[in-house]
């Protein structure tokens, strides 16, 4: 049959859970983006089968707990930190797993270690890189609506390292899921305007050079073992490909 992400993906998010749950009940929580994630490869029986007592949005109103633990799959954003700290506070649940779906920035780290009583209250701290949306089995996507006019309009030039920083993160952590260690290759866009188009700032004239660089130490720095099969190669390139 051949590898499919889904799967692997499915897996991973499964296999986090039953490491946490380890036939202890608890409640799961998830964000609008990690519930995105997990409901496009997993379905909601499995997660309730493997004792999850409830599964529940951090945005929305929800009752205290505090005889239970809680596991958080979070994305690695600032509102998903600032409604944890919230949960924090209340003392919401008697200890938290805290689970990740990409890197969390480690100034969003300190602000969780700083928040008084935090490492009373975690019971753990990990990072499932799943940050990412399989459509079919060989084939991914993020999902990101904003990101060709952030990439491709002129201004929107400051953002374009910040958000290919996000996208280089999102595609290291797809290669740390799957087992990769690719070679990472780039295309460095010329100076020249494409036939019948206007010139326009790219992406690829920007920071390839660094967009990779980041996929590649995101990838080693990830501390996965790397599989001794030949390895592939990873291609940036940008629209005038």
């Amino acid at each position: 049959m051949g590898l499919s992400v889904i799967q692997e993906q499915h897996d991973a998010i499964l296999g986090q859970i039953k490491k946490i749950t380890r036939g202890d009940w608890k409640c799961l929580i998830v964000d609008e983006n990690s519930k995105k994630i997990i409901d496009n490869v997993v379905k909601e029986d499995d997660i309730l089968n493997n004792n999850i007592a409830t599964i529940e949005r951090i945005e929305n109103r929800r009752e205290p707990n505090p005889e239970m633990d809680a596991i958080y799959i979070l994305s690695p954003e600032s509102f998903a930190v600032e409604c944890l700290l919230a949960d924090f506070e209340m003392r919401r649940y008697r200890s938290y797993y805290l689970v990740w779906t990409g890197l969390l920035d480690p100034s969003l780290r300190r602000k969780i270690d700083d928040f008084p009583g935090a490492r009373q209250l975690r019971a753990g701290f990990q990072t499932m890189f799943v940050d990412f949306l399989p459509r079919e089995s060989h084939l991914v996507t993020l999902r990101d609506p904003w990101s060709f006019p952030m990439l491709f309009h002129p201004a929107c030039n400051a953002i374009v390292p910040t958000h290919m920083k996000s996208l280089a993160q999102k595609i290291a952590g797809l290669c740390i899921t799957l087992g990769e260690y690719p070679k990472v290759r780039y295309y460095k866009a010329a100076k020249r305007t494409p036939r019948g188009s206007r010139p326009l700032h790219s992406p690829g004239s920007i920071c390839p050079r660094k967009s990779s660089m980041r996929m590649r130490n995101g990838i080693l720095a990830s501390r996965h073992p790397h599989h001794g099969h030949r390895r592939h190669s990873s291609s940036q390139t940008d629209r005038w490909i």
